[in-house]
């Protein structure tokens, strides 16, 4: 049994070695001093010991969902050391989950996108689903690509694939559960990310692969005349976010699919800053862009931005709709306004894939969106003048998080806090993801915040809880984690939790 389990160690060593290698580019003490947050796994729980999954997560007060590969949505009561499973629901095998949200004003409600072109509303009380929204009109259902709810909860805007040399932003009556209508002319690829902003419920910014990210004002009557403005990233955008300065005014973050990450102001509608990969591999003390991924972008309560290496409605105005598309547009929209044309208040050129946007509101007023692109960059724009303040590669991306191989740095997620500070996850996916690192924007930079220690699977998705400072991670190893700053044991941590290998991939995002 000795030898046996010598010779697969053995055998480890050689696959590692075959990889890209990547490693911390500075001594453990530097990154400990340089990473003074620390993030522990408190619980976790395996929501499928097959190989599936967990895509998508959202949380409203002590209710977390979950959306897993095998189209599967699954229901959590939390609290900031526990996890307790309460309802599964299972879709049809081809309807797989493109986003999952709760409402804002009523906790009990979630709403879910299938691929197949459709919208579930659901019931968390009853367990089931209450309602479901789809387009017809041309006889058949359009595939979704991404949703979010506005911040008033009454309008849903999804994004669709490339239709016939069409795409499509949708938008749906939340109440009244029907078809509102729709844009077309703004997007020439697939959408990658949808979000409204955080306050104004009629300004949306989108992304998609054909880089631009669009911001329009929806309250007006035609998608012409909705579009404020575009921004050409020029690479795939990955996921976008708001975030609001304190002096006034957005910035939007963008992650690309290249791991790198952009910052813009929306005013001016100017880039600000980007970081590339590599940049970012330095910043979290590797040595591998090649294993860096940027995984999200959030703001703090200060509107401190956050890189933690869609579609997204603002979270308080619910008629701005912000969306993003594989045609690299970021779109926003005043959804309020009658027609397509007046309701675009603008669009932003990411010029790549849009995959994930955000909001960001500053405590001195003003919004920021934030994007992350399919190439793993990561961009801020700043709304009211519809210009991009930064723009961060997936080399910056890398180098901020002290890494050294750009290829293997991943892009993960943007969120704000409380007081609208922006940050942004990001990791390398090299040895099951183990470095999972969070970034904080600000001055201009990411800088280096926290270390989540222990990591064991790539992440594919988190959430924040501001209130009480803890994070909720779910990967390919399909196990949701929930993390904080209390230090724990091994068998205090782990429910139901069973391991199994994942084999290595350069670019898994």
């Amino acid at each position: 049994m000795l030898e046996k389990l010598d010779l697969d160690e053995k055998s480890s060593a050689a696959e590692e070695e075959e990889e890209i290698p990547d490693s911390d580019s500075v001594p453990q003490l530097e990154i400990e001093k340089a990473f003074q947050q620390k993030f522990y796994v408190q619980c976790e729980e395996a929501v499928s010991l097959q190989k599936n999954y967990v895509l998508h997560l959202d949380k409203s007060g002590n209710s977390l969902v979950v959306g897993l590969s095998n189209s599967q949505i699954q229901v959590f009561d939390l609290t900031s050391n526990s996890l307790s499973k309460i309802h599964v629901h299972d879709f049809k095998s081809d309807d797989g989950i493109c986003g999952v949200r709760f409402l804002h004003k009523d906790p009990q409600i979630f709403v879910t996108g299938q691929t197949s072109g459709s919208i579930a509303i659901h019931d968390r009380r009853e367990g089931k689903v209450i309602a479901s929204l789809e387009d017809i009109t041309s006889g058949s259902r359009k595939p979704f690509t991404a949703f979010d709810v506005n911040a008033n909860d009454r309008v849903i805007c999804a994004g669709t694939e490339q239709i016939l040399h069409d795409v499509f932003l949708l938008f749906f009556d939340v109440r009244q559960r029907k078809l509102l209508g729709g844009y077309w002319e703004s997007h020439e690829d697939d959408i990658t990310s949808i979000d409204f902003h955080p306050r104004d419920p009629n300004i949306l910014a989108t992304g998609s692969t054909d880089g631009l990210i669009n911001v329009f004002d929806i309250a007006k009557p035609t998608e012409e005349d909705a579009m404020d403005y575009s921004l050409n990233t020029e690479k795939t955008v990955q996921k976008i976010n708001w975030h609001s300065q304190e002096k006034g005014g957005d910035l939007l973050t963008c992650i690309m699919d290249s791991h790198d990450f952009h910052i813009y102001e929306t005013k001016e509608s100017t880039l600000v800053n980007d970081f590339s990969r590599e940049k970012i591999t330095e910043r979290i003390f590797r040595t591998s862009p090649e294993h860096c991924s940027t995984i999200g972008c959030h703001s703090d309560s200060s509107g401190g931005i956050f890189l933690m290496a869609g579609i997204d409605f603002h979270p308080r105005d619910p008629n701005i709709l912000a969306t993003g598309s594989t045609d690299g547009l970021i779109n926003v929209f005043d959804i309020a306004k009658p027609t397509e044309e007046d309701a675009m208040d603008y669009s932003l050129n990411t010029e790549k894939t849009v995959q994930k946007i955000n909001w960001h509101s500053q405590e001195k007023g003003g919004d920021l969106l934030t994007c992350i692109m399919d190439s793993h960059d990561f961009h801020i724009y700043e709304t009211k003048e519809s210009t991009l303040v930064n723009d961060f590669s997936r080399e910056k991306i890398t180098e901020r998080i002290f890494r050294t191989s750009p290829e293997h740095c991943s892009t993960i997620g943007c969120h704000s806090d409380s007081s609208g500070g922006i940050f942004l996850m990001a990791g390398s996916n090299f040895q099951n993801g183990k470095c999972l690192r969070m970034l904080q924007y600000r001055d201009q930079d990411l800088h280096p915040y926290a270390d989540f220690l222990e990591n064991d699977q790539i992440i594919r998705s988190y959430v924040y809880d501001q209130a009480e400072d803890f994070f909720i991670t779910g990967g390919e190893n399909g196990i949701i984690s929930l993390w904080g700053h209390q230090e724990t044991k091994a068998e205090e941590k782990s429910h139901g939790v069973k391991r199994r290998k994942i084999h290595q991939t350069v670019k898994p995002y």
